[in-house]
C-alpha cells in the first residue's frame, strides 16, 4: 500500500487533528486515511456536478433559449387530471 508523508502541517492543525483521532479512538494513521478518503470522495463528487453543469450549458447552447410558462405547465397537468 502506498504511503504518504505530509510536511508543513501547521501546529495548530495538527493538534486538531490530534484531537480528533483521540474523540474517535483511533489512531493518526487511521484517521488521517479517513479524511484522506472523505475528501477524496467529496472532490470527485464536485468535479462529477460541475461536469454535469458544463454538459447542461452546452445543451442549453445549442437549443437555445426555452421560453416555458411553469404555471400554464402546471395548470394543464391539473386539468388532464
Amino acid at each position: 500500500m502506498p504511503t504518504i508523508n505530509v510536511r508543513g502541517v501547521p501546529q495548530a492543525i495538527y493538534d486538531d487533528f490530534r484531537q480528533l483521532a483521540q474523540a474517535d479512538g483511533q489512531s493518526l494513521n487511521t484517521e488521517a486515511r479517513e479524511i484522506f478518503e472523505e475528501g477524496v470522495r467529496q472532490r470527485k463528487i464536485r468535479l462529477s456536478r460541475m461536469e454535469a453543469l458544463r454538459m447542461a450549458d452546452n445543451i442549453r447552447e445549442q437549443i437555445g433559449p426555452v421560453r416555458v410558462n411553469s404555471f400554464t405547465l402546471l395548470q394543464e397537468g391539473r386539468d388532464e387530471r
